[in-house]
């Protein structure tokens, strides 16, 4: 042996360490306990940094948070580093794993999503792992990720409100597809603003061939701008519509009739504003917009103004009462124009947006027409999203997805929160959801720091908040939370005789039809009295006296979990793996015609999980 170590002593260092640069990092670890040649070739900073980078795209100096376990290696920062990411990515894969159990699982994902981007790469493997029995890994990884998703939009929204307001008017399209980033969350905020880009070029050349544009002056003066805007329109919606006759006659003199008709109107975008599907979530969203070419008033506002300003054309939003255009020149000079978006583009004078003001029986002021900041038009963004996906309440549809609302309602109140943390009204909002979520301590936290806001700025009153309804909240909130936790800790057993299905069997409704697995069950009615009157227990033969059981039902039918008697529900025979967005959270995979319990339902229901071991054992030996 020794003869051997002599010989690979003997290896030039620069072939030992092409060697060592193909080797795992663990290996190269082992190489360096080797002999002193080998610790030499394989402790070197180059092929360590090679090694980092191949295994992470994402890399930071070793940080020195003794909670973070790292541990500094003096003269060995590649070296160092390495051995930070790796115990980064085992604090991530236990975390991961700890989101099983309910008491655990918030606390867990706060923590992931403060170590941010840098457990991202070990997120995705575990996202995408393969497996029958993996299906509760990638659930709460695939979780974990979308949130550190949303915290790095609130974080960009945050950084990109610190450009000057100068400047800002200039990045409406980003702080809109931020906050589209928010669902979307692989969409490619570059990539969008590079299409954004390739607009202007076409515009940009459209304005050099134009005679009316040269004539007046280019942008330097009023008339060369609004020539601008109008070949801006033509881009945007194909056609332009003015008010006079006048300005009818010098929009033919630019010959639209040709550009429509031309090869260039293949490049026009043709984008058309909606106000009949308001509550369509994809018209506010920047990326969908363009896809579809059809929006909202703000969405086909912001390309206006983001390909305009592109341009150097000085487009501005306004907020009309229900209304959002477009706007250049000084205020109440003759050459400013507003831009009807929900009308083809269709140019208006101010005092015809007097007009349409007063029509919906308004007295008209002069800051209905002034300019609005980027920020305000965020929040409305935002407001409307957040009424949308509230609709929950009085919508079926929607009503059926309430773990996709709450998902959409928490990243947008938190976007709000963070360009306005001292709006009362949204942060009760955001209480309301974390409570739907079982998120107890973020609920109590921000109720607290709502009581603490009482006494800063007081409450308006047309929020409909008052100190006492905080007060009931907390202490709602307190109480639940300690019936959460007991509700998630206590073991059902003994297992009642009269319980005839087990955790993970595949059920069908009797009446309903439906079918749905079982994630829980109590040996009589647990639930309240309000529960009782809606869903008519007591007209059930056998009433509350009997198991009910907690049943995910599949997405194909109904995308929701129910609370159902034992007598509505048979054994869905024959019946195999359903759709549910929630099966990784109770489940680890199907197996057998089974779902098998995740380690917090194998606590809570030991007998169940026994009797489904026996099964599988006996059709195991049977099959032999």
């Amino acid at each position: 042996m020794a003869g051997n170590r002599t010989i690979f002593a003997q290896f030039p260092e620069e072939i030992l360490g092409k060697v060592f640069s193909q080797l795992s990092m663990e290996d190269l670890v082992h190489a360096t306990a080797v002999c002193k040649a080998w610790q030499q070739v394989a402790s070197s900073e180059t092929l360590w940094e090679l090694i980092c980078r191949r295994r992470w795209r994402l890399w930071m100096r070793p940080s020195t948070d003794a909670s973070a376990g790292t541990s500094q290696l003096k003269g060995c920062y590649w070296r160092s580093m390495c051995q930070h990411r790796v115990e980064l990515d085992t604090l991530a894969r236990s975390l991961v794993a700890d989101m099983a159990w309910p008491l655990k699982r918030h606390c867990c994902l706060r923590q992931l999503v403060s170590l941010g981007d840098y457990v991202v790469e070990e997120l995705e493997k575990l996202s995408s792992q393969q497996g029958n029995l993996q299906e509760g890994i990638r659930y709460f990884a695939s979780v974990a990720l979308e949130r550190i998703n949303q915290s790095n939009c609130v974080k960009a929204m945050q950084e990109l409100l610190k450009t000057p307001l100068s400047k800002l008017e200039d990045c409406l399209a980003r702080g809109a597809l931020i906050i589209a980033k928010l669902r979307y969350q692989d969409l490619d905020i570059e990539a969008i603003e590079s299409k954004l880009d390739d607009w202007k070029e076409i515009l940009l050349q459209r304005l050099r061939k134009d005679p009316e544009f040269t004539r007046q002056g280019g942008l330097e003066t009023s008339g060369g701008t609004l020539a601008g805007l109008k070949q801006l329109n033509i881009l945007i919606f194909g056609k332009v519509r003015c008010p006079t006759q006048g300005e009818e006659t010098l929009v033919h003199g630019h010959h639209v009739d040709d550009v429509l008709q031309d090869s260039q109107e293949r490049q026009n975008l043709n984008l058309r504003a909606s106000r009949e599907d308001y509550y369509n979530p994809s018209y506010y969203y920047l990326n969908e917009v363009l896809d579809s070419r059809k929006g909202v008033e703000t969405s086909v506002a912001i390309i206006h103004s983001a390909i305009g300003r592109r341009c150097q054309i000085p487009v501005q939003m306004v907020a009309i009462p229900m209304h959002y255009v477009t706007k250049v020149g000084e205020e109440e000079s003759a050459d400013e124009r507003f831009v009807n978006v929900s009308d083809s583009g269709r140019l208006l004078q101010r005092s015809e947006c007097i007009d349409l003001i007063q029509s919906m029986g308004l007295e008209y002021e002069p800051k209905m027409l002034a300019p609005v900041p980027p920020s305000s038009v965020f929040i409305a963004i935002c407001d409307n999203l957040i009424a949308i996906y509230s609709q929950g309440d009085g919508d079926q549809d929607a009503r059926r997805q309430p773990k996709e609302r709450q998902r959409m309602l928490l990243p947008l109140l938190d976007l709000l929160l963070a360009i306005k943390p001292d709006d009362c009204s949204n942060r009760f909002n955001r209480v309301k959801v974390l409570l739907e979520m079982s998120d107890f301590e973020a609920a109590i936290k921000d109720l607290e720091e709502l009581l603490k806001l009482t006494d800063k700025v007081g409450m308006n009153a047309e929020d409909g908040i008052s100190r006492a309804l905080l007060q009931q909240y907390l202490q709602n909130a307190k109480e639940k939370r300690e019936f959460h936790a007991a509700w998630s800790s206590a073991r059902r057993t003994p297992r009642p005789h009269d319980v005839l299905y087990k955790i993970g069997t595949i059920v069908t409704h009797v009446r309903l039809q439906y079918p749905g697995v079982i994630f829980g069950w109590d040996k009589e009615f647990s639930l309240d009295e309000e529960w009782i009157t809606v869903m008519k227990v007591d007209q059930l033969q056998y009433g509350r006296s009997q198991p009910f059981y907690r049943v995910l039902v599949d997405q194909n039918f109904r995308s929701t979990s129910t609370y159902v008697a034992q007598e509505n529900i048979m054994l869905a025979l024959g019946s195999g793996p359903l759709v549910h967005e929630e099966l990784g959270m109770h489940f680890i995979g199907y197996r057998d015609g089974m779902y098998i319990p995740n380690e917090h339902l194998c606590y809570l229901y030991p007998e169940d999980v026994v009797e489904q071991e026996d099964e599988s054992q006996l059709r195991d030996q049977t099959e032999r």
